[in-house]
């Protein structure tokens, strides 16, 4: 049986390099046939650890493996020698690098300042000339809607 999971796994191997990667529906084929200690579970985990492609869905994972992502990745970086126990910030890892940059907000929240002001003056530039539209129509027109109200023109969809 050994050789027959050995040679499995070299043509697995084969068809990932000529495809440059796993299909994910794979993924849940390996972990729904194989057990938590399965050499072929180990060659998933330290594939996906390594890889360079993002996780874009992770529905199309089993959250298993999701798991074993995660303390594959943990366990790699406490055998490089930079690992320990609980987060400690390196010279590199300043928390000023966590920081929102204030400039950038500030201009955003100016450019949608801008935009809602933009917005406001264009829909009461339509409400003055839809207004100033009706000022020129017949006086007999305006007799006989004398009694018409802003409030009724409003539902109406006049205004």
């Amino acid at each position: 049986m050994p050789r027959l999971q050995n040679e499995a796994l070299l043509a697995l191997n084969e068809a990932r390099i000529q495809a440059r990667q796993f299909g994910s529906s794979l993924y849940n084929t390996i972990y729904e046939g194989t057990t938590p200690e399965s050499p072929l579970r180990r060659y998933l985990i330290d594939y996906c650890i390594k890889s360079t492609r993002d996780i874009q869905c992770p529905k199309h994972y089993p959250a298993e493996l999701l798991v074993d992502i995660i303390n594959g990745t943990r366990a790699e970086k406490r055998t490089d020698g930079e690992g320990t126990n609980r987060w400690v910030m390196s010279k590199d890892d300043l928390i000023e690098s966590y920081f929102v940059d204030e400039e950038e907000s500030r201009q955003h929240r100016h450019n949608l300042l801008k935009e809602v002001e933009l917005r406001q003056a264009e829909e009461e530039s339509a409400l003055e000339a839809s207004t100033s539209g009706r000022a020129g129509q017949d006086e007999s027109d305006e007799d006989a809607s004398a009694d018409f109200t802003w409030d009724e023109a409003f539902f109406a969809g006049l205004v």
